[in-house]
């Protein structure tokens, strides 16, 4: 029951927008995911830096 009235306010809103809002949210959500990547490349890299030389990381 929630479930519908849950989507139904979504496709309102949807429609009302002419789809800017699901856009923008859509659009930030890719953002996140690149933004997480990035971040998870530079701690592999850091990770990687720490295990040659574990001394001169701290």
């Amino acid at each position: 029951m929630t479930m519908d009235v849950f989507s139904f306010v979504i496709v309102g809103v949807y429609v009302l927008s002419g789809g800017l809002v699901l856009s923008l949210l859509v659009l930030g959500l890719i953002v996140l995911l690149k933004v997480n990547n990035l971040l998870d490349l530079e701690l592999a890299k850091r990770v990687e830096q720490k295990n040659e030389n574990p001394q001169s990381a701290e």
